[in-house]
């Protein structure tokens, strides 16, 4: 998606052409294939543990830390194998959602055009002293609630006993 909004902000007359349905089933298949490559890693460190207490998870739905906690051998591998995974996906996610409106951003600020800018900032407010305020401040709370939910999610893979 963040490809997909760079594309129609900064090249939206080859619009049609960059986002071909070539383009878009490589993205999707590219998603899918993190996510099988992250499953088929998660159940082969599972595959090598023992299970030898309760069967009953303790949690609403089958996840891996609720998973690690019925097993008899050491789950430390697993731990860190699940953080690694979910950090990689969690950093390159957003690193690539960065970068997509670092690119915007500059695009925006290269334009000679005053109509053009404001067209584009045009969404968030009529009054033209305020359109780049209020698109620095919306960019301001994404990318503080994403260094935040980073953060919570570093903060869970560090620290055992907040494990669900």
């Amino acid at each position: 998606m963040a490809y997909d909004r760079y594309v129609a902000i900064c090249q939206p007359l080859m619009y049609m052409v960059i986002m071909s349905p070539r383009t878009c089933s490589l993205m999707m298949f590219g998603s899918y294939l993190m996510g099988f490559v992250g499953a088929i890693v998660h159940t082969g460190c599972m595959l090598r543990l023992s299970f030898c207490d309760s069967n009953l998870i303790n949690h609403y739905m089958c996840d891996i830390f609720p998973l690690l906690q019925l097993s008899c051998s050491s789950t430390y591998a697993n731990e860190l194998v699940s953080s690694v995974v979910i950090s990689t996906v969690v950093i390159a996610s957003s690193l690539l959602i960065l970068m997509s409106y670092a690119l915007i951003l500059f695009n925006i600020t290269q334009l000679s055009s005053g109509k053009v800018k404001e067209f584009i900032l045009l969404g968030l407010t009529q009054q033209l002293e305020l359109q780049l305020p209020l698109f620095f401040l919306f960019l301001g709370i994404y990318v503080v609630s994403m260094v935040g939910n980073l953060g919570l999610i570093v903060l869970i893979a560090l620290n055992p006993h907040l494990h669900a």
